[in-house]
């Protein structure tokens, strides 16, 4: 099993207060949002489990791009390009916390054989690419967590091999946010 563990800090603005999580049906899509008293988070666990909203509670300001490949917490496997089969495919969630002190969401996805692994710029295409085998079967898994008292965006990131194999694997985590003259290009990946 591979754990990485990271956290992005952003400027503290607000007071500390309670965290909050909300699940919502729109087009047929389910959306989870989780919040603290600085910041809401919004997936979309039906494509990649990626954060399609990350946005600044004291004013406002949204940071993530609307575009298809826009999105933060993508998963990608470090010996292929861009982009990855994950960021396609189906992943399911859980709430997960306290509720009152702490919040988060835990996303995971068992690699299938197709789609998996190395993808194309549409999910239509990477569900068409075979998965390595190496990577088939291994459980991808995420967890996201916000917390009353701060603005820290804590990331949990899990490979784990449930198989009677040995696996050698390496993901790929980038967050990297363009910036053109003054104002953000507003892409995540």
């Amino acid at each position: 099993m591979a754990v990485a563990v990271w956290a992005v800090a952003l400027p503290d603005v607000a007071t500390a207060g309670k965290v909050s999580s909300k699940v919502e049906t729109r087009n047929g899509e389910t959306y989870v949002t989780i919040t603290n008293p600085f910041l809401a988070l919004t997936f979309e666990p039906s494509r990649g489990g990626r954060c399609i909203s990350l946005r600044f509670l004291d004013h406002g300001e949204e940071i993530i791009g609307k575009s298809p490949y826009s999105g933060m917490f993508l998963d990608h496997w470090a010996n292929y390009t861009w982009p990855s089969g994950l960021m396609w495919l189906p992943y399911r969630y859980r709430i997960v916390g306290d509720g009152r002190t702490k919040v988060g969401i835990r996303l995971w996805i068992k690699v299938p054989p197709q789609g998996g692994g190395k993808g194309a710029k549409t999910a239509a295409a990477s569900l068409k690419i075979p998965t390595s085998p190496g990577l088939v079967g291994l459980i991808v898994q995420k967890t996201i967590w916000l917390n009353a008292g701060n603005n820290l965006i804590v990331v949990n990131e899990e490979i784990k091999n449930p198989t009677p194999e040995s696996r050698s694997v390496t993901p790929y985590i980038q967050q990297a946010l363009s910036m053109g003259g003054s104002h953000y290009y507003n892409n995540w990946y």
